[in-house]
């Protein structure tokens, strides 16, 4: 009896991760759709159809309004009520419930300020937070959130990089500006401006708006180009080195 009850809580177990595996794969493709249509709408050819998109918003709304209400009811099942309303707060206040509060809350702002007496125009500015609905894909994709934790892993050794990074390019911007001031006024105006120069070539991109003349400016130029290559790929070999490590991890 023990052991049919037990292959019966099994089944139970894999049913409800089957189902919610589903349920996970079907938000992340509804957010892909409302991310997709934030951008089709801008279209001046399918102005027409703005109707649609602002529906398609509206539906979009109150299934993740739905989704994230049952997250909060489902989070208290076997709470007494003395610590229902306790549960529920610290069960809200967990990142990714923010993201999901953040992706529904300025549909309700907005819908809130369009009854009072402001300036409707002052709505345009909560068009921009509905790019916030791109955050639940972290919610609903396993790989997402691997990366989340890889960064965490290696936060403190991408500061590190980073803070080269920067550290190379005023270095550099300030030597160019010296360099070429006196040649190029109107170009190389202040070491902030220069700092433009710098990250272009820092990274290779030579846009060609900025660049020395000099002789010992192009050299500099040079080494600060083939430097730039391999302290950009440094974060990249930290965070790629991590991503490898939580790989193994999982698969072992």
């Amino acid at each position: 009896m023990q052991a049919q009850n037990g292959q019966r809580h099994t089944k139970q177990l894999n049913r409800n991760h089957r189902m919610e595996y589903r349920l996970n794969v079907a938000l992340a493709v509804f957010v892909c759709l409302n991310v997709l249509a934030f951008i089709l709408e801008t279209l001046p050819s399918l102005k027409p159809y703005q109707a649609f998109f602002d529906r398609f918003e509206q539906v979009s709304l109150i299934v993740f309004t739905v989704e994230y209400v049952c997250r909060l009811w489902t989070s208290v099942d076997g709470k007494q009520n003395k610590n229902r309303l306790k549960a529920v707060l610290k069960y809200a206040l967990r990142p990714l419930m923010i993201i999901d509060l953040l992706a529904i809350l300025p549909f309700y702002l907005s819908f809130s300020v369009s009854l009072s007496v402001l300036d409707l125009r002052f709505l345009r500015l909560f068009r921009l937070f509905r790019l916030m609905i791109l955050l639940k894909i972290f919610r609903h994709s396993p790989a997402m959130r691997l990366m989340v934790h890889v960064f965490f892993d290696v936060w403190n050794e991408l500061l590190v990089a980073i803070m080269g990074m920067l550290f190379l390019l005023v270095f550099s911007s300030t030597l160019v500006f010296y360099l070429e001031h006196a040649v190029q006024p109107d170009v190389f105006i202040s070491i902030p401006h220069t700092m433009w120069w710098g990250i272009e070539t820092l990274t290779t991109v030579g846009y060609g708006d900025m660049y020395p003349i000099t002789p010992l400016g192009k050299i500099l130029g040079a080494c600060v180009a083939l430097v730039g290559i391999g302290i950009f790929a440094l974060p990249a070999a930290i965070f790629t080195a991590s991503f490898s490590k939580r790989l193994k991890e999982l698969k072992n």
